[in-house]
């Protein structure tokens, strides 16, 4: 068969109406084609199937055209009569695959024509054969490259994220699409953990964070909001009775921090597909889950659907680049210190995540907090102490001492300006098996 760009699109056209009169046809594009494989004109439909097939969503013309847009409306229509049968899928793919390679190949040629020496031809030769030899989708990384890349990063200073207790940054080195996950009974603060999390990296470190969250409306999530960085009682801010002089405060604070890339987003019955594309759409650096346990997905059994959310959870970070703090219920309702048996519905969160952290308030101490650090990939685990002061919605860093070290200060600082490094040389982290404090 000649290959020509009219042969191409054809094949292509026979690919995608296969796929719109035959919702099992998802399955064979998803594994057997790249998006690199379609003209441009036909990519947008491509991605839609994947999307949908990918997140469980049937795949058929109303759906389709959903995600693209009315525009594709009369293309969706013209595929679907023009694709005869979709019992031809795998030739159809064949065509598009095969030919796909060889006008890239030609495209390759002509680049050949314009070289002006031996290293630059053999690298589009390396090219070429790379085309050739896999359809996997799969990125082979040599050693060379992998060291040169090394030496390059190792000129930089780490792009780990710093966080609001400055000393948490040396033990949790958590990075651009990395999943972490923190549980804690109810009560014990783990949405206002999030918070305080989420406000100094959209205020001091300038990332874009959604807040997504099933627990609390955005109303009572502001409130908290102003309790934590403008330190008024959460109380007073709840009943209108802020004084006067500390009203001054929050308005100078808010004027401070209101251009900050932070939004809560109401999540309630959206599952992860969902809050991909939002995050895709806002381009969010940091994705934060109040809470894991209800994110609906599938499956009939808790045990099943919290596996499934977590997972996709996990390949959201991984596809996108996006971080993801999740928060997680833990299964006993009292007793000794968590571990990671105490997630609760399901045992894969723990090998999800790359980092597993918990809330744990002792019996008899009234405001400490123990901040377990169970699964660090990339660091030490053991347990420190905070303080959790409930009245401002604010966890402070105790660690050896005995008062608890100041918060950070919204009042004085400047958007997008993480602060000076912490003082303190090192952070020594105690092995979850020795008793509290360090």
């Amino acid at each position: 068969m000649k290959i020509t760009r009219e042969t191409w699109i054809q094949a292509q056209a026979g690919v995608l109406g296969s796929c719109l009169i035959e919702e099992k046809c998802a399955a064979e594009i998803v594994f057997g084609l790249r998006e690199d494989d379609f003209a441009s004109e036909y990519r947008p439909l491509y991605r839609a199937i994947v999307d949908l097939y990918t997140t469980g969503k049937p795949v058929d013309p109303i759906t389709v055209t959903h995600i693209v847009g009315d525009e594709y409306r009369k293309t969706i229509m013209e595929l679907m009569e023009i694709t005869p049968t979709a019992a031809n899928i795998r030739h159809y793919i064949k065509i598009t695959a095969e030919q796909a390679r060889v006008l890239h190949m030609r495209e390759i040629g002509m680049q050949l024509m314009d070289v002006d020496g031996i290293e630059e031809a053999q690298e589009i030769m390396d090219s070429a054969n790379g085309m050739l030899v896999t359809r996997s989708g799969l990125t082979a990384i040599s050693l060379k490259k992998l060291l040169s890349d090394f030496f390059t990063r190792y000129t930089k200073s780490p792009d780990y994220y710093d966080w609001f207790i400055p000393q948490m940054r040396r033990v949790i080195r958590l990075r651009k699409g990395n999943y972490m996950m923190i549980g804690a009974r109810p009560s014990v603060g783990k949405s206002a953990f999030a918070m305080q999390a989420a406000v100094y990296w959209a205020v001091a470190c300038g990332l874009r964070v959604g807040f997504y969250t099933d627990e609390m409306n955005e109303d009572e999530l502001t409130d908290r909001l102003i309790a934590t960085c403008a330190g008024c009682q959460l109380e007073d801010v709840m009943e209108r009775r802020i004084p006067e002089r500390q009203m001054q405060d929050v308005a100078s604070i808010s004027a401070r921090i209101n251009e900050a890339p932070l939004f809560v987003i109401p999540a309630s019955g959206h599952p992860v597909s969902d809050i991909k594309a939002d995050a895709l759409k806002m381009h969010l650096d940091i994705i934060i889950i109040d809470y894991l346990q209800i994110v609906p997905g599938r499956g009939d059994k808790e045990y099943d659907r919290v596996t499934r959310v977590s997972h996709e959870l996990q390949m959201l970070c991984k596809s996108t680049g996006i971080t993801v703090l999740a928060l997680s219920q833990l299964d006993r309702l009292r007793g000794a210190r968590p571990t990671l048996e105490d997630l609760r519905s399901s045992g894969q969160l723990e090998q999800d995540a790359d980092i597993v952290a918990f809330l744990h308030r002792p019996e008899g101490q009234a405001n400490a907090v123990e901040f377990i650090v169970a699964k660090n990939r990339n660091g030490k685990t053991g347990t420190t102490k905070l303080e959790f002061d409930g009245g401002l919605q604010r966890f402070l860093y105790v660690g050896k001492g005995d008062k608890p070290l100041k918060p950070f200060d919204y009042s004085t600082c400047t958007f997008h300006q993480p602060p000076e490094p912490d003082p303190y040389e090192q952070l020594e982290m105690l092995p979850n098996d020795t008793p509290v404090p360090f």
